[in-house]
């Protein structure tokens, strides 16, 4: 997957975020999957920071979050 590829995935999620009634979460973790791809540590943490104040249930991603933070200096 080349980066031109997944700044096309990003606008497509980012996009869909916008207009979703439903199913926001998902599209949420996708951007911060994709962000990870693109070695955008810093923005991806940002995100995983705004998505677990929304979804502070969601332990995998609070375990994630700590990988993101080792990623990002």
């Amino acid at each position: 997957v080349n980066a031109g590829d997944l700044q096309g995935a990003l606008a497509i999620i980012q996009e869909g975020i916008e207009k979703a009634s439903h199913g926001r979460q998902e599209l949420y973790r996708n951007e911060i999957a994709v962000y990870e791809q693109l070695l955008d540590f810093s923005k991806a943490k940002v995100k995983m920071e705004e998505y677990l104040a929304s979804y502070p249930e969601d332990e995998e991603a609070a375990r994630e979050y700590i990988f993101i933070k080792s990623r990002s200096r």
